[in-house]
């Protein structure tokens, strides 16, 4: 499998993804988004509805590491 790089783009999604999840809402994010996301490990299919998705542990510490490293 070859690694999947994300944009600046791509992290500011999953920041809003991780925010929108402590809220208890769904994270909404375009497919792309959703897809390089999926295969990194930092989202994964909702259980009870397979159409959203569920940030996973390693997708909230990917967001807290992006964060720090913006300081």
């Amino acid at each position: 499998m070859s690694d999947v790089f994300l944009s600046r783009d791509d992290w500011q999604g999953l920041l809003k993804a991780v925010a929108s999840a402590r809220r208890g809402m769904r994270p909404y994010l375009s497919a792309d988004q959703a897809t390089k996301l999926v295969a990194r490990g930092y989202l994964a299919a909702s259980p009870r509805d397979p159409t959203s998705y569920v940030v996973t542990a390693s997708g909230r510490q990917a967001a807290a590491n992006y964060e720090r490293s913006l300081r």
